[in-house]
């Protein structure tokens, strides 16, 4: 089967990357389709080369505006074409409604859209151009939709009411580090942390364990500031000595820079800022930094998938995060970690447990689920199921 991927652009995202990691599975497994991609949007040519060794890729640009959205449906029909394309595999709506348009009379016998976030347009057609009417939810009943989460699912079908909008749900397959994949780590990782790679960071220091939280600092869903302000509680508790050192990895947004600069600031303030509390800014490392922190932090108002707390779990790490109905899907109702309300006491106060806990070596708040909450999380949210699950949906 010819399976073709659209996506927005090759730039570093959550799709993207799950595109990237889903065709080294098919590769590497020797999957019997044949995937390509057509990308919208131009990329760092890093990316594209990264890509371009897995599959056919291609750049057909879609700008804004009538004339070239037409362009790019006119160009895409071509590719379709010539390539024999029989399934279409989509990672937006907008690219799903341009490739149905694309693909009519075709050998294009499936379009699947893969819904991942909380900010998606279902009446995006007939709010352009009030004559298509119900043009949106004439197309998606010719979609076969598949959402990240019951949480992204539950989401669309109860603000837009539609019954379109049903589908199956399909974890996002996860790349986990391939360090954390024994019980032997998980159990000696102060031997193992000695020898780390970056254990001469800064943040690493001798006798003080490291917790950290990652994400970039471009949306006000997510709670570094409220995380700030809880370790700010602790500093004073115990009388500006942190028993441990905190990171933030991710980098500041342009459109959204006081995110970033109140949490700074915030540290600056009470002396915290580069002692206790370190920001690493954009790394492209952030597996490696998982396996050698020794638990893991995570506030959010409103997430869709939760891919970092999931991968902070695959990495063995003890994990808190806020109490949201995605991260109590992805850790069953806090049985592969602890989930306390976004409110800067209560986080201290499970932090403060955490870190207690680790150090008296008890396993921490999981009542002996921890060890195998890695091995859980892998299996779950494996590559290899995740891709098995989307190949039987190209068949049906």
């Amino acid at each position: 089967m010819n399976v073709l991927h659209i996506l927005g652009s090759l730039n570093i995202g959550g799709a993207e990357n799950l595109v990237l990691n889903l065709l080294e599975t098919a590769s590497k497994n020797g999957s019997p389709n044949k995937y390509s991609i057509v990308y919208m949007h131009p990329s760092k040519s890093n990316r594209v080369e990264l890509f371009g060794k897995l599959s056919d890729v291609s750049l057909i640009e879609c700008n804004k505006g009538l004339g070239s959205t037409l362009k790019f449906i006119k160009a895409l029909r071509k590719y379709i074409c010539k390539n024999n394309i029989e399934t279409i595999h989509c990672h937006n709506n907008i690219d799903a409604y341009w490739a149905y348009l694309a693909s009519f009379k075709t050998s294009v016998k499936k379009i699947v859209l893969t819904v991942h976030g909380l900010n998606l347009d279902f009446n995006f057609l007939g709010k352009k151009v009030k004559v298509f009417g119900n043009a949106d939810r004439f197309i998606l009943k010719h979609l076969s939709k598949t959402y990240v989460s019951a949480v992204t699912r539950d989401f669309y079908k109860s603000k837009y009411g539609y019954n379109e909008l049903d589908g199956e749900i399909i974890y996002n397959g996860v790349k986990f580090h391939p360090e954390t994949l024994t019980e032997n780590f998980i159990l000696n990782k102060a031997d193992y942390t000695k020898n780390h790679p970056l254990a001469n960071n800064e943040w690493v220091q001798p006798g003080k364990l490291a917790f950290g939280m990652v994400g970039n600092f471009n949306t006000p869903v997510r709670l570094q500031l409220l995380l700030c302000k809880a370790i700010g509680m602790l500093n004073e508790k115990y009388k500006g000595h942190l028993p441990f050192t905190f990171v933030f990895v991710g980098g500041m947004n342009t459109q959204n820079p006081e995110l970033y600069n109140q949490c700074v600031e915030y540290c600056k303030s009470n002396s915290t800022l580069n002692k206790d509390i370190f920001f690493l800014g954009s790394r492209n490392d952030v597996k490696e930094i998982l396996t050698i922190l020794n638990g893991y932090v995570y506030c959010s108002s409103g997430d869709s998938f939760g891919l970092s707390v999931i991968e902070a779990i695959g990495a063995g790490l003890p994990t808190v995060c806020s109490n949201i109905e995605t991260f109590r899907e992805v850790l069953d109702n806090g049985k592969y970690g602890y989930l306390v309300n976004n409110d800067a006491l209560e986080l201290s106060n499970a932090i403060e447990k955490l870190y207690i806990n680790i150090t008296n070596k008890k396993e921490p708040l999981l009542d002996g689920v921890l060890n195998m909450a890695p091995f859980i999380v892998r299996d779950i949210y494996s590559l290899e199921k995740c891709l098995c699950k989307f190949e039987n949906e190209y068949k049906k």
